[in-house]
């Protein structure tokens, strides 16, 4: 497993690959110099430059001899190299890089280039590398871009700082990048994260939603840094980003105060010196268009300097349960100068959005209520307003061969206000609900910074990665609630609603501050088949909620958290791992004698096996945890007061799989069995199905008839529910379809997908496990896209 993977330089979210190699490699050639023997320095295309293909599906070598003809490129390979392999079919717009990278997927195979610019094709196991080292030359270090290209399979994280590849980070990741979102017309980050194990969206009846890891409530982070309270992340636009990843676990290493299940982290695109743009429109259910842009590439002659600028904005008619249409802008414009030594990124973006009420129905004798609810259960016009502006800078500087300094801070300034009606109880006999006004919103001004050092050294077999660092954030925030609530309306489900008021309603403001510092260290060591990693954060953090006209209340709170994991390569395609990871949450209430109840605590025990298969095409990851979570706090009504407790656990098993299986079918998948023990308050909800599996699986047609087309299906099931410990809510085991066809032709595109396929009931299971709110999936419906690359 290590001979695949160089531990020494990664790249982020896995779309740029750094080969060193010690000396030249002893391979006989043949050079393709298409069909004409013109000397290679004469041609004057660029292997940057985009030249349209049209290669079908068939054997590897003539498929690089086409790209070579077409592209009037050399490309250099030992012909042994490529005998055995098959190709899928290319057809679009590419650089020369790009399309040979295309057709090397699902080989053991890897792109360089010589010193005299010659692209050349070497095998990646050991033996050439033993090659490579027997003699006295020496290769340079060049970057091969796969510039989105590289299937469902991502080798590395931008997350954990250490750059470790996936493959031998001890400890359960899930990285769903771009490609994945592109094959399945994922619209947000809810979209992208129903592929990853033990992960649920959950959806409020008010607009936005929330993640649940391994049972609990998780940490969104963009780019490393906790997202705006008054933000909705998990609507970020997928056109943006790179990649969404999932760390299971405490993420107090990452970024402090984080949930014990896991952190989510979206990583947005950066600029790229090879230029490329794309247009996309679609066309949806609920008369729903969309519109986006994303154009990359460099500023001036020698690539240093590059661009991006990403737009996008969508409006449809009305959603599922008839409440008005959304309304979608965001806008993200970013520069970067990359050098041999500096890799400087600065960037902005601003986000409009205006989220209906999410569809739900409600309970009735122990089970969701499949009949006819009032549409909307409320006012058209109940929704949620965001507007959010972010600026942020990131700094990748070399200082040495063995030191790197790292430094990035971001500035949110976000408002969001909701309202409108929700149900306050379950269906009553007489089929008759009880509705009432919901009226609250914020505004929050965050700055987060933090800046590390990571040293890297090599003695012999033994590898060390040290990093050590600080981070320090500011938030300011003013949260609205309504001074009173408004009247209860019982009404009837089988009339038309009465005239129900506005829930616009006069509020409060309440205003917040916290200020917390980090100090962190990081030690990865790698001895042969062993690698080590470890980990100590120390946390302090202030914080006070106060009115206007009033003086702070304040304390601080001062934590310490270690972890540490562990990793054996017990065969080159197998390892098994373990950690232990320690995490806290500031408490969240006080005591009616004005005292904070203390830290909520959080440890994680996990274990697994992690499988590197089909010449690396094929990535398996196995765990099974067990979180403890102490100090659980919760309204006592014996006391009537808040008090904290000894909480509660989670335990579960996860499989996750991702990669190709064979020429052009690629997969993503998870399976997970999880449940909670609670150890107080007997009246708490489970509410979280134990059983939950997806697939999806994408093929590309091999076959020169079919050149072009890709079609996908997903299914996602989940057990049975019950959102009581009573086990008087149950939500029934159901099974979701989703299809997709799609069509590239040069530099057009075409995608059509189905979401719930054969229209099935789909219900949420609500974090709370409320049965006045069960929150439903939508129904059948689809998306046309078509894209244009120029």
């Amino acid at each position: 497993m290590k001979k695949r993977y160089d531990t020494r330089n990664t790249s982020g979210a896995g779309l740029k690959k750094r080969l060193f190699f010690t000396s030249m490699l002893n391979i006989n050639t043949v050079l393709l110099l298409g069909a004409t023997a013109t000397p290679m320095l004469t041609y004057a295309v660029g292997v940057n430059d985009t030249t349209s293909f049209a290669i079908p599906a068939g054997d590897l070598q003539k498929g690089l001899l086409a790209i070579a003809e077409q592209s009037k490129q050399t490309i250099s390979f030992n012909p042994a190299l490529v005998v055995d392999y098959q190709s899928a079919a290319l057809v679009g717009n590419y650089s020369t890089r790009q399309a040979v990278l295309s057709l090397l997927q699902g080989t053991p195979l890897v792109l360089i280039t010589t010193d005299n610019g010659t692209l050349t094709i070497v095998s990646s196991r050991s033996q050439d590398v033993d090659t490579a080292k027997s003699d006295n030359k020496t290769l340079p270090g060049i970057t091969v871009s796969a510039a989105g290209e590289e299937g469902f399979l991502s080798s590395n994280t931008a997350t954990t700082r250490s750059g470790a590849p996936l493959q031998l980070t001890p400890q359960s990741v899930a990285v769903v990048n771009s490609e994945v979102m592109r094959k399945q017309s994922a619209q947000t980050v809810s979209d992208v994260l129903r592929n990853v194990s033990g992960v649920t969206v959950m959806p409020s009846s008010l607009g936005s939603s929330s993640v649940n890891i391994r049972g609990y409530q998780a940490s969104v982070l963009v780019e490393g840094f906790n997202a705006s309270s008054s933000s909705t992340p998990l609507d970020f636009p997928a056109i943006a980003l790179e990649s969404v990843e999932v760390l299971k676990g405490p993420g107090a290493i990452l970024v402090g105060s984080s949930s014990p299940g896991g952190v989510v982290n979206i990583v947005r695109k950066k600029p790229q010196a090879e230029a490329r743009n794309e247009i996309n429109i679609g066309y949806g259910s609920y008369n729903e268009h969309q519109l986006g842009l994303d154009s990359t590439g460099a500023l001036n002659d020698d690539g240093r300097l590059s661009y991006r600028v990403i737009t996008s904005g969508s409006k449809s008619d009305r959603n599922a349960a008839h409440y008005d249409g959304k309304k979608d802008f965001y806008f993200a414009p970013s520069l970067r100068w990359k050098d041999d030594t500096t890799d400087f990124t600065l960037s902005f973006s601003r986000n409009v959005r205006t989220t209906p009420f999410n569809p739900y129905t409600v309970m009735y004798h122990g089970k969701p209520w499949t009949g006819n609810l009032p549409e909307p259960l409320g006012r058209k016009d109940d929704k949620l307003t965001l507007r959010q502006n972010v600026f942020s800078y990131s700094l990748e500087q070399v200082l040495s061969d063995h030191w790197t300094f790292f430094s990035k801070a971001t500035y949110d300034d976000s408002q969001s206000y909701q309202y409108g009606w929700y149900n306050g109880l379950e269906l009553a006999e007489d089929m008759t609900v009880w509705l009432n006004t919901f009226s609250q919103g914020g505004e929050s001004r965050a700055l987060d910074t933090e800046n590390y050092l990571k040293a890297k050294y090599e003695w012999g077999d033994l590898a060390s990665t040290s990093i050590v660092g600080v981070s320090a954030s500011r938030t300011n925030s003013v949260t609205y609630q309504a001074l009173s609530f408004g009247d209860w309306y019982n009404v009837p489900i089988q009339q038309p609603l009465p005239d129900l008021p506005s829930a616009k309603a006069p509020y409060r403001k309440y205003y917040g501050e916290s200020r917390p510092l980090g100090a962190f260290l990081q030690q990865n060591v790698d001895y042969n088949d062993w690698h080590l990693t470890s980990g100590l954060r120390y946390s302090s953090e202030w914080h006070g909620v106060f009115n206007h006209s009033e003086a702070s209340d304040s304390e601080r709170e001062e934590v310490w958290s270690p972890s540490v994991g562990l990793l054996y390569e017990i065969t080159p395609w197998v390892a098994i791992y373990g950690n232990y990871i320690k995490g806290y949450q500031p408490p969240s209430y006080r005591k009616n004698n004005g005292d904070l109840l203390p830290s909520q605590i959080s440890k994680q025990n996990e274990v697994g096996l992690k499988f590197d298969l089909l010449d690396s095409r094929l990535s398996i990851t196995t765990a099974a945890y067990r979180i403890r979570f102490n100090n659980y706090q919760y309204f006592s009504y014996t006391s009537e007061d808040y008090v904290s407790g000894p909480g509660y656990s989670s335990e579960g098993f996860e499989v996750d799989v991702q990669g190709n299986v064979l020429p052009g079918l690629d997969i993503i998948g998870h399976y997970n069995y999880g449940k909670t023990d609670f150890s107080v308050d007997s009246d708490a909800h489970e509410a979280l199905p134990r059983h939950h599996a997806s697939l999806w699986a994408n093929y590309q047609f091999q076959s020169p008839q079919l050149s072009g087309f890709s079609a996908g299906v997903g299914l996602t099931y989940s057990s049975a529910a019950n959102m009581d410990r009573q086990k008087a809510y149950t939500i029934p085991a159901q099974l979701q379809t989703d299809a997709s066809l799609a069509y590239i032709y040069g530099k057009y595109g075409l995608n059509f997908t189905v979401k719930n396929l054969f229209n099935q009931d789909l219900y949420v299971s609500s974090l709370g496990g409320e049965p006045q709110f069960v929150p439903l999936q939508q129904p059948r419906s689809f998306l046309l896209t078509a894209s244009y690359q120029f």
